[in-house]
């Protein structure tokens, strides 16, 4: 996943399949900037809103020190980072 907008694109097709809980796969993401995690949070908020969630897993320690930083990490890791 590159962009926001490739995120929110898969986010809303699955949604469409009636899936309302999603795992991001984030083994190959490198980097996430402040783009990048509004786009998270956005896609979380609606498959929660969907009564869903949304969960980053296997994220790299650069992404989780992010996550951390921004104070989200709770909120879209999977607690089994």
């Amino acid at each position: 996943m590159a962009t926001g907008p490739e995120l929110r694109a898969v986010v809303d097709a699955a949604l469409a399949r009636d899936r309302r809980h999603i795992a991001v796969d984030a083994s190959g993401l490198t980097f996430v900037d402040s783009s990048g995690l509004v786009a998270l949070l956005t896609a979380r908020e609606r498959a929660m809103a969907l009564e869903g969630s949304l969960r980053l897993t296997a994220a790299s320690p650069a992404v989780l020190r992010v996550l951390e930083m921004a104070g989200v990490a709770d909120e879209l890791l999977d607690q089994r980072h």
